[in-house]
């Protein structure tokens, strides 16, 4: 049987049976790699998941990817451990590309292609890498500029800043609970977000935004799921 030269990869005792908090994201991982195969790195792949609007992502069009906030309700953090972890257990691997400047970029090994053909359940724990949210000048000079107009636009046009960088400023004084959603986004677009997320359970930003009005933008849904109460991370 073809299959059977993948099976030494996968003994059952590779795979954590009790893990502190059992997670099944390794399939949508394996999946993403299969589509971006030797195109995107570990921290990459966990900005793609995680749905970020980072510069890269957008520079190289993966918000297009139909994983782009596949993993969104955990931290790039975690999702970059989730990754480290299939690459130790032997499901993924990495290989340079490129002659001048060499890149390493994920591809799944055989045990990989074989998890994902036979929809193998490999159990994860959800670990953080503490990193404390720090507050810097420019996220406190944009914070004090919105008190003082509360006008995203205004904000962005006096610090010369794109409104998206805004945003994330915003987004970040939520988290630390120095702002509330509601000073920022309006309260019907932040009862449709929760009551979207309350009635769908989304497993993505993507699947989310995707059920909600088209006026309602990502900046909007992740400012509202920053919250404390609205987090699922």
């Amino acid at each position: 049987d073809q299959k059977d030269k993948y099976l030494p990869a996968i003994e059952p005792a590779m795979i954590p049976k009790q893990p502190p908090i059992p997670e099944r994201p390794a399939l949508p991982i394996l999946s993403a790699v299969h589509e971006h195969e030797r195109r995107i790195g570990i921290g990459m792949l966990a900005l793609l998941l995680k749905g970020s609007h980072d510069k890269r992502i957008s520079g190289r069009g993966l918000y297009e990817s139909r994983f782009f906030g596949a993993l969104f309700y955990h931290p790039v953090d975690v999702l970059q451990n989730f990754i480290r972890e299939l690459l130790a257990m032997g499901f993924l691997t990495t290989i340079n590309v490129g002659s001048a400047y060499p890149m390493p970029v994920l591809q799944l090994t055989a045990a990989g292609r074989y998890a994902l053909e036979n929809k193998t359940e490999i159990f994860l724990p959800a670990e953080r890498t503490f990193r404390p949210i720090v507050l810097n000048e420019t996220t406190k000079a944009s914070i004090e500029l919105f008190r003082q107009h509360r006008d995203i636009k205004a904000v962005a046009q006096q610090r010369g800043l794109a409104e998206s960088t805004i945003w994330m400023h915003l987004t970040t004084a939520v988290k630390l609970g120095l702002l509330t959603p509601e000073e920022i986004v309006d309260e019907a677009v932040i009862s449709l977000i929760r009551a979207a997320k309350g009635r769908l359970n989304p497993k993505g930003l993507k699947e989310l935004k995707e059920a909600l009005p088209e006026s309602i933008s990502y900046e909007e849904i992740r400012c509202v799921l920053a919250h404390g109460h609205d987090q699922q991370t």
